[in-house]
Formats: structure tokens, sequence, C-alpha cells
């Protein structure tokens, strides 16, 4: 962006408030006293993990960013500023009725307790009021230690909790180990940041999502 000054930039989550991500539990780096360069990017790094960025999971959210994308590309490319808001509106449209239809099905389960092993979840529990008991913010399978899992463990088991929602792109081994000391079960939802890449990706994951989360809480 420094090269670029001129370059147009849309934030698709303008005006949206973030979350705050849970600390994530990494090893410190031992820095040499002369490598600012390492300490500056360290730095940078903490910041960036102060907000949870994932706010496309709680679909009221996604809609805003439609709808901020839409009006943006018509305001720099007023020439073709009809194709950007029908197609845009088109869209928002059928995110809409994926939005009640999952809203619809699982308001029975609002309330229910869930731990999280990505905290972006956090965004499609609060949309669809689900207790989210622990969050669980893994990066790695070796960001969570013995004692750690032991913790999450008592916990699972102090308040009953039969759904551990894991993350697509990660290793289910450590949710499954403590799906074995506990009687919750193990449910792989996807965050949507990879895979499908066409023009109905989102949508085709979130069905995916819906028919996990159905499952999971017990409303099929």
């Amino acid at each position: 962006l420094e090269v670029y000054p001129n370059l147009p930039i849309i934030n698709a989550s303008e005006g949206i408030d973030y979350l705050l991500s849970e600390e994530h539990d990494h090893e410190d780096e031992t820095l040499d006293d002369g490598d600012e360069d390492k300490q500056i990017e360290s730095e940078e790094t903490q910041h960036q993990e102060e907000y949870n960025a994932h706010v496309w999971l709680n679909m009221n959210y996604y809609l805003q960013e439609i709808q901020t994308v839409q009006d943006a590309l018509s305001e720099y490319d007023a020439q073709n500023s009809h194709v950007y808001q029908v197609n845009g509106t088109a869209y928002q449209e059928q995110i809409k009725v994926l939005k009640a239809d999952m809203e619809t099905t699982l308001k029975a389960a609002a309330g229910t307790g869930v731990v999280i092993f990505h905290d972006s979840f956090a965004y499609l529990a609060g949309e669809l009021g689900l207790d989210v008991i622990h969050t669980v913010n893994m990066d790695s399978e070796s960001s969570l230690s013995a004692g750690e899992i032991a913790e999450v463990v008592d916990e699972v088991n102090e308040k009953q909790i039969k759904i551990l929602f894991t993350e697509e792109q990660y290793s289910t081994s450590i949710a499954n180990n403590i799906a074995k000391e506990t009687d919750a079960s193990v449910y792989v939802i996807d965050s949507i940041v990879r895979g499908e890449m066409s023009k109905d990706g989102y949508i085709t994951a979130m069905k995916k999502n819906l028919e996990v989360l159905k499952q999971a809480l017990g409303t099929e």
C-alpha cells in the first residue's frame, strides 16, 4: 500500500465491531538485542492477534460486508454501478434465505453450551445464541499442553458439555482425546478461510455447516 498510495482500497468489514481474540499461547522467542526488525515483526504479530477477524461467519456481518463492497465498487467504477448493485442485491437475497433457514432451524438450540477449538466460531455462536463455555484457540497441534488439555477435560465434565466444535483445517486429535475423557462429541465446522473459490463457495460451505450444526444440536 505504501508503494501504491493511490490504489483504491475497500475495507469490507468497515463499521463492524470485532470480537477480541482469545489469547494465543505461543512460545516466547528469544530476540537478539540488535535484532530490531524481528522485534518489530513480533510486536506487529501480537497486535494483529488482538482482534478476531472472522466476521463473515456471522451472516448479519457478512451481509454488511457485501453491501460495503458493492457500494464501494459502484463508487470506484461508476460506469458499471448498476451491475454491482443488481448482482450484490441478488447475492444478499441468497444469503438472507440461508440465514433465515439456519436461524429458524437452530432456534431451539439457543443457550446450548459448547467448546470451540477456533475463535472464529465465536461469531457463528453469537448469531445462533450458543453459549461458548471455553475457547481452545489452536493454531497448531503444539499449542495445547497436557495441563491445558486436562483443564478443558475438567471443565467439560463439570459443565456437562456435549459438543466440541473443531476447525476443518486443523487436526481433530486433541478434541478427540478430550471427547474420550468426557461425554462430549466432536463436530467439524468450516471457518471458510480456504477451499472452494467459486462464486457460491460461501453458500456451499455454510450449508454444509448447517448440516453439521443440526446433527450436533439435535435439530435434525
